[in-house]
């Protein structure tokens, strides 16, 4: 089959992902990877030839991250601080620690481990957001809460991104070089935030142009530039887009660019999922099903571990606790990157995390509707006190 007619089932398949999210009222994300599963070499294999989709998914992931990044508030973590790297931090040990643990236990090497603790320990933020925003709960103190520590988890996926990628260039080994590579990351993440700094006005010129068709293309073209030259240095595309995107939340077009941004970030960051579907080979796995089901308990537990933590300790009680780490079991698009950076012909955890982000985002929003629905009709209420209409 040739390239047109398989790019076009690919898209075919996602918006029919979409469609069927939308109709149940489920986070779409999922349904992304699923359809990529089923149009791949898995099952049915329409869509066989990974290149140019990987090639879209890139592009997506540049977005998305862009996105998170313009989306991230210096003036928030300063106000509050406290709360935030006190819950984030909570979460971070117990999540981490869980994870690292569980990889030590299945007779990983330090590295994998470390790789596997992330992806363990990284919530999905969209998912997250979607699930109160379902619940109607967007309002509640819970959701302030659950936004200091997905800030949290955003600080320290920079610092880890960093880190594994300069590691896996080094072929899996610690060595002197690898602080060589990590300067270079560092001083170009901070090349950025001093151009945003300084260079804002030049970025506002370049798209101060009234044309709708000029301002997407150059925006395009801007971002993609500058996350290909940080590759070229060997600075994973979805560092770049980030702090590209911190850098630049503040100049006067930033809602001109923002429409024409999350356009990108929808169209590319539905392939970014749908990639990882494709790339699903089930032989990739050698763990057996019951240790899946506990490397995926304990990614699910951690969750609900530390979020009874966190809300004992500020006093919101049991009921705020099951609520916020149910909300935050969902995995996403961290998981993922985190394992498709640093799969190698050594260690490839991408299968594994595939199915991490399936199996909790999937429960998280069954056990959030059911919980909504016996609130609504029969007054159990054992997630939150009550939910807002």
């Amino acid at each position: 089959m040739n390239l047109y007619t398989q790019v076009s089932i690919a898209f075919a398949g996602i918006a029919s992902a979409a469609i069927i999210s939308s109709k149940t009222k489920s986070f779409p994300r999922p349904f992304y990877i699923l359809s990529g599963i089923l149009l791949g070499p898995s099952v049915l294999n329409l869509v066989s030839d990974e290149e140019v989709i990987r090639l879209f998914a890139e592009i997506g992931e540049v977005f998305m991250f862009y996105y998170l990044g313009s989306r991230f508030s210096l003036k928030e973590i300063a106000e509050k601080k406290k709360e935030m790297f006190f819950a984030g931090s909570i979460d971070f040990v117990i999540n981490f620690g869980i994870g690292f643990f569980a990889a030590i236990l299945l007779g990983l090497g330090f590295f994998a481990s470390f790789v596997l603790a992330g992806i363990i320990y990284m919530s999905s933020s969209a998912a997250i957001r979607n699930s109160l925003i379902q619940l109607h709960s967007n309002k509640d103190p819970i959701s302030l809460l659950v936004n200091e520590i997905v800030v949290y988890e955003d600080l320290v996926m920079v610092v880890f991104l960093a880190v594994i990628s300069t590691i896996t260039r080094s072929d899996i080994g610690i060595s002197y070089s690898i602080l060589d590579d990590l300067g270079v990351v560092i001083l170009f993440c901070v090349a950025i935030l001093l151009m945003g700094r300084w260079g804002h006005h030049f970025l506002e010129v370049l798209l101060g142009f009234e044309s709708r068709e000029i301002v997407p293309l150059v925006f395009l073209a801007f971002i993609l530039l500058m996350t290909a030259m940080g590759l070229q240095m060997g600075i994973s595309t979805a560092l770049s887009a980030f702090f590209l995107g911190l850098a630049f939340s503040g100049i006067k077009n930033a809602k001109k660019i923002g429409e024409t941004m999350t356009k990108f970030r929808d169209i590319f960051g539905s392939v970014f999922f749908f990639s990882f579907g494709i790339r699903f080979h089930p032989e990739a796995l050698s763990l057996s099903v019951f240790v899946l089901g506990f490397v995926v308990l304990a990614a699910y537990a951690g969750k609900l571990v530390s979020a009874q933590l966190i809300t004992y300790k500020l006093s919101l009680g049991w009921k705020k606790g099951w609520l916020l780490g149910v909300a935050s079991a969902s995995r996403g698009e961290f998981t993922l990157l985190i394992a498709s950076i640093a799969a190698t012909e050594t260690l490839d955890l991408t299968a594994l995390a595939i199915i991490i982000v399936l199996s909790t985002t999937m429960t998280s929003t069954f056990i959030l509707r059911l919980s909504n629905y016996l609130c609504k009709n029969y007054g159990l209420c054992l997630l939150a006190d009550s939910y807002e209409e």
